[in-house]
C-alpha cells in the first residue's frame, strides 16, 4: 500500500457532475471500474506530496477552493512525475494547507525548468529572479521571446513556461508554472536526467 494525496471539493467530490463522480467523504476502498491509464476513467488520480497537488491543481484536477486528502492506494497504474493513477484507493484523513502564493508557483515552474534547461542566459536571469535580485517583468519577457525562438525540445517549452508565469496575472501565472513542471516532466522521461525530484523541489519552491 502506498500513501499518497488527493483534491476535492468542498462536498469531497472528484469528477463532480460526471458519470464517475466518486465521493471521498468517508473512508471506505473506491474501486476504479474504467479502462485505462492516467488522465482516463481508469485511474484514480492522486500526488506523490500535498506540494505537488497544490501546484500542479490549476491544470490537473483545477478545484476551486480544494480539501486536500490523504490517501491509501493499492494497485499501482502509472505515474508522470506530476500524478499517480491507482485502481483502488481510499481517504485517510483530511489535510490543512496554506495555499501557495504567487511567489512560491512561479518559483515552483522556474526551479523544474533550471532541472532541465542549462541555457547560460536563462539560467543567470532565472537565478536572479529566485534570489529576488531582478524580477522586473520586462526581462521575464525579454527571456521567454529569446528561448521561445529555440524551443524545440522539452526542456525549453518548460523554460519558456517558467517564464511566461512571471508576465502573467495571479491565476495564470500559477497555470503557466504547472505547465513548467508538465514539460520538465516530459524531458526527463524522454532525456535521463540525475536526481530528478518533484517532490524536493516542491518543497524548496515553499520556501520563497
Amino acid at each position: 500500500m502506498d500513501i499518497k494525496y488527493k483534491l476535492v471539493t468542498q462536498d469531497y467530490k472528484t469528477r463532480k457532475g460526471f458519470l464517475n463522480e466518486t465521493d471521498w467523504s468517508d473512508s471506505s476502498w473506491k474501486y476504479v471500474t474504467g479502462t485505462g491509464g492516467l488522465c482516463s476513467s481508469g485511474v484514480f488520480h492522486a500526488y506523490d506530496s500535498p506540494e505537488i497537488a497544490l501546484f500542479m491543481n490549476p491544470i490537473q484536477a483545477n478545484i476551486v477552493k480544494p480539501r486536500l486528502l490523504e490517501v491509501e492506494c493499492d494497485k499501482f497504474v502509472a505515474s508522470d512525475l506530476t500524478k499517480v493513477g491507482y485502481k483502488k484507493m481510499r481517504r485517510i484523513k483530511e489535510l490543512f494547507f496554506r495555499e501557495p502564493s504567487v511567489i512560491q508557483k512561479v518559483a515552483f515552474g522556474i526551479l523544474c525548468a533550471l532541472q532541465v534547461y542549462d541555457e547560460p542566459s536563462f539560467v543567470v536571469w532565472a537565478n536572479s529572479w529566485l534570489s529576488g535580485k531582478n524580477r522586473v517583468v520586462k526581462d521575464a519577457y525579454i527571456t521567454a521571446h529569446a528561448t521561445r525562438v529555440t524551443a524545440d525540445s522539452y526542456a525549453a517549452n518548460a523554460a519558456v513556461y517558467a517564464s511566461y508565469a512571471v508576465n502573467a496575472d495571479d491565476s495564470n501565472a500559477a497555470v503557466y508554472a504547472a505547465n513548467a513542471a508538465v514539460y520538465a516532466s516530459y524531458a526527463v522521461n524522454t532525456v535521463f536526467i540525475k536526481n530528478f525530484s518533484l517532490i524536493d523541489i516542491a518543497l524548496e519552491a515553499m520556501q520563497y
